[in-house]
This record gives C-alpha cells, structure tokens and sequence, in this order.
C-alpha cells in the first residue's frame, strides 16, 4: 500500500489500531524463540490501544496478560520494561491475575532492579 500527501492529510496523521487483529497478533508472545522486536511493536499497539481508552474484554484481557507475563523471562530489559507497563494496564481488566502481580511487584521492588534496568 503507498501512502501519499492526500493520505496523510485524510487521516490527520493517527495511527489506526484495530483490536482484534491486535489480540490475534498476540501469538507472537508464544513463539519460539521470542523476538523481543516483534513483542515490542505489539505491546506498542496494545499500549496505543489501552491508553486512548479503549478496552479489552474480559476474556482477551486475561489471555494478553497471561501471555504477556511469559516475556518477563526475556533477557532484554526493554522488552521487559514494555512487558511492566502493558500488564499493570491489563490487570485492571484480566482475572486472576493476583498472584502474578504480586510476585512482579516484588521482583521489582527488589534492589538488583532487573526489570526496570537489565542488570
């Protein structure tokens, strides 16, 4: 697709992010091996989303958070940076999701701060 002045103009510059597609790109979180780029573009949609106030249901909040809670074993810390902000959003919505923040707030509570600075 080629995009030109016309174009941009029309849509005032906004990316536009559907939600569902978004959920059935989230396979990438289960692939193997994991790449940390292909996570972040994603986790970039999924922050997009929520942060301009739109919602997950229930069912697809709890299986993002789940899934995305996998990528805190990744060995890049901006990956797991993107992965702490994505699921504190996602808590809100997802169930069950109790004894996965619990044991992330204290990970990072921690002082060898390894996922908020990669040592």
């Amino acid at each position: 697709m080629s995009y030109n002045k016309k174009d941009e103009d029309a849509e005032g510059g906004v990316v536009r992010v559907d939600r569902t597609a978004v959920f059935q790109e989230a396979r990438v979180f289960n692939s193997s091996p994991v790449s940390p780029r292909k996570c972040r573009i994603l986790l970039t949609k999924i922050a997009l989303l929520l942060f301009t106030g739109e919602k997950f249901p229930t069912n697809e909040a709890t299986s993002l958070f789940f899934g995305i809670s996998k990528l805190f074993q990744n060995k890049d810390a901006s990956l797991r940076q993107m992965v702490y902000l994505i699921i504190k959003e996602l808590a809100n919505t997802a169930e069950d999701v109790i004894m996965v923040t619990s044991s992330i707030m204290k990970d990072t509570a921690d002082n060898r701060g390894y996922y908020c600075t990669g040592d």
